[in-house]
């Protein structure tokens, strides 16, 4: 009987943390076993995409359009400006709310693209709440899931990244502030890395999370929709489900977090009925940067007492 993992991470970071983590099978005597040769592992990457847009602006004629009332509408003036911007703030909303339905199903699209059934998910930052979806809305290709810090609950998002949220309604500040983060002395700083890892992002990664804004327009776009959009109703409403969640269930949390409260991996493992809380004492947000090795022999383990409760059951 053979497990398959599949990691759901906000950042690069997945790769550093389930290095050491592969397929296995598990022998006639119940002992985990290593395939020989290893399987191949799937990591998903997670990306709200982009939404292509489309003009809905009609040739205007010479003439003013006619209203319902019959009345022609103002085409100059405070009048007119007003029901631009009125029609902008629908557009807006519009947009957000597509957004926000294409976040839901962040998760449930390439786990149905590829195909994959009983599968043990693994959540980090942004990809956590993705796997709480998952959990939550789809569970039937599930067999395990490893929520580690996240956001949850009120948390989305996080106070401490509030600011991007705002900076989103501004493109020309979002992107010079984007490409300040270029400067390694900010990168430490509590609204960049900072408080998020406890021992520093490696330079190439924080070098290649910073290109990805500085080089690239659509990476850029994606995220201020993203940012636009972005609330916790999601959150709060599978917050109320969660005790109908029957899935083996590893909440593995840092208790020094300064963005994501330790007392959230409390209520987790409160709220699902099979959920095991372990807790990591040197360590921020990320740890798959901070406790990698550690982190992996946590999920290793798990998975691995997974799959034997899975095969003396059968």
């Amino acid at each position: 009987m053979v497990s398959s993992l599949a990691a759901l991470f906000a950042a690069p970071a997945g790769a550093m943390a389930m290095q050491a983590v592969r397929e296995f099978a598990v022998s006639g005597n119940g002992t985990p076993v290593p395939l020989d040769p290893p399987r191949r592992f799937v990591m998903v990457k997670i990306r709200v995409g982009r939404t292509k847009r489309r003009s809905h602006r009609k040739q205007r004629s010479e003439a003013s359009p006619v209203n319902e009332r019959g009345s022609r509408a103002p085409s100059s003036g405070p009048a007119a400006a007003r029901v631009r911007g009125m029609r902008q703030r629908r557009g807006r909303r519009a947009r957000n709310r597509c957004e926000r339905r294409r976040a839901s199903g962040a998760g449930r699209e390439p786990v149905t693209a590829l195909d994959l059934n009983d599968i043990c998910v693994v959540g980090n930052d942004t990809g956590g709440t993705v796997v709480q979806l998952l959990a939550v809305d789809h569970p039937a290709r599930l067999s395990s899931v490893v929520i580690t810090d996240c956001d949850a609950f009120e948390n989305l998002p996080p106070t401490l990244f509030k600011y991007l949220c705002w900076l989103a309604r501004l493109p020309p500040a979002f992107g010079l502030a984007m490409r300040s983060m270029s400067i390694r002395p900010l990168q430490r700083s509590p609204l960049a890395f900072g408080w998020l890892t406890k021992h520093g992002v490696p330079r190439p990664v924080a070098e290649h999370y910073v290109s990805l804004f500085r080089r690239s327009g659509a990476t850029r776009a994606d995220l201020i929709r993203f940012l636009r959009g972005v609330n916790n109703r999601p959150t709060l409403r599978i917050a109320g489900q969660f005790q109908h969640v029957a899935l083996p269930t590893l909440v593995a949390w840092s208790k020094d977090d300064r963005v994501f409260p330790y007392e959230h991996a409390q209520r987790l493992s409160a709220l699902i009925a099979e959920a095991e809380l372990v807790t990591c004492e040197d360590s921020y947000a990320y740890l798959p940067f901070d406790q990698t090795s550690w982190l992996a022999g946590q999920i290793k383990q798990f998975a691995t007492a997974n799959v034997i409760k899975q095969a003396n059951k059968h």
